[in-house]
């Protein structure tokens, strides 16, 4: 089915969600991810697993408003939102979403200064992933629980048009559309998702549902990928500490972690020597920002850093 410039299926039976945007016929080659430099999501990564944020969890505070048609049709048939007025009936129905549905954000910006500043404080990574590899990887420990396709994001200048026409779709369409929809005022992130479809995990029998969404059971949102899918991680501005120092004035240099406030660099650090992972780190200049590749080797409690000026990561 098409629905402006998005094509869609979706399996009725297994509540699959199978998405193509019709902007974009194929997929980039690679693609990549900021990950910020917290002890859960560091832990999370070099575990190579990716977390599927709830909606609830995403930046943007209209995220899936769209769905809210569906709550209001549903307010009719379910009898957990019958006689509740259609505010209290949004909240239940969101809560509802949030446990069904986990959304892993993508994007090609790596040289992007905005996108390091929100997503990755330019103290975390950017992780540039071999995007078939990663997808032929990915799973879920549960296999009941179904992984959609890579698909560019849409983005919609005005929602209220938007959410008016969503509402004469089919329940299930509306899901799909509005999962991998988001306000005009975020395209410059030009983000790419894979959405969890978490709904026909078997530990959900015996608890309630708001039409086929169920408001309980526990399931990890961590999905496993395969190491070899990693092209390249690029570290931010700040990981080590630079910001003071341009790059032209040194090739060289050591750093010396201390064990306790630095456990998370450390262990990000060895999981990249230990995997042999192509590193780079941003300097800028006076008006933009260049990406450099590193050498790093470990001697004892410090690490080596030599970088190599020949090597820039060139993108449009």
């Amino acid at each position: 089915m098409e629905f402006r410039d998005f094509k869609y299926e979706v399996d009725h039976n297994a509540k699959r969600l199978s998405v193509e945007s019709t902007i974009e016929k194929t997929l980039p080659y690679s693609i990549g991810k900021f990950i910020l430099l917290d002890e859960k999501k560091v832990i999370t990564f070099t575990n190579c697993k990716l977390y599927a944020s709830s909606i609830d969890q995403l930046n943007d505070i209209f995220e899936c408003r769209g769905l809210y048609a569906l709550a209001d049709r549903l307010s009719h048939k379910s009898s957990i939102l019958t006689g509740r007025d259609f505010e209290e009936s949004k909240s239940i129905f969101r809560a509802a979403v949030n446990s069904n549905y986990g959304i892993i954000s993508f994007c090609n910006q790596p040289k992007n200064d905005a996108m390091w500043g929100l997503y990755g404080k330019h103290k975390g990574i950017f992780v540039q992933f071999d995007t078939q590899k990663l997808l032929k990887s990915i799973k879920h420990p549960d296999p009941t629980c179904y992984i959609s396709n890579l698909a560019k994001v849409r983005y919609e200048k005005d929602m209220n048009e938007f959410a008016t026409e969503l509402a004469q779709l089919e329940s299930d369409d509306i899901k799909v559309i509005s999962l991998h929809t988001k306000r005009a005022t975020w395209t410059s992130e030009e983000e790419y998702r894979i959405v969890l479809n978490l709904q026909n995990r078997q530990d959900l029998r015996g608890f309630k549902t708001i039409g086929n969404l169920s408001l309980g059971g526990i399931v990890t949102r961590e999905v496993d990928f395969s190491m070899d899918a990693i092209s390249y991680i690029v570290l931010g501005f700040h990981f080590f500490d630079l910001s003071d120092n341009p790059i032209r004035k040194f090739n060289t240099m050591y750093f010396s972690l201390d064990d306790s406030s630095d456990f998370i660099k450390k262990k990000l650090l060895d999981f990249c020597i230990e995997n042999h992972i192509q590193l780079y780190i941003p300097r800028i200049d006076e008006s933009e920002m260049h990406i450099y590749e590193i050498v790093l080797s470990k001697h004892m409690n410090s690490y080596r850093v030599e970088h190599n000026m020949d090597n820039e990561i060139l993108l449009d």
